[in-house]
């Protein structure tokens, strides 16, 4: 996609809009339609306390990411070996 999606919270079009960054007029066009549609702004807020609900609270979140770095970072180490052995 050529950006950051935070795909657990936002959803295009259901809680948020997206852009690519650089894309000036789709940026403008993203804050015209926010701007000027208290329904859109509306439905989006409800729509993301439901996303809320629905991935956990943050302290669950960031322990979920946490692992996954974790054990991205202990792959990318190799076998450990164990010098004493």
């Amino acid at each position: 996609d050529g950006f950051v999606e935070i795909k657990e919270q936002v959803r295009e079009g259901v809680n948020g809009l997206f852009y690519t960054p650089g894309d000036v007029a789709a940026l403008a066009d993203a804050i015209e339609k926010l701007a000027t549609s208290e329904n859109l702004r509306g439905r989006f807020a409800e729509n993301s306390k439901h996303m809320l609900d629905i991935v956990g609270d943050l302290d669950a979140m960031v322990e979920s990411y946490a692992s996954v770095f974790r054990e991205a970072y202990m792959s990318h180490l190799g076998p450990r070996t164990d010098q004493y052995a």
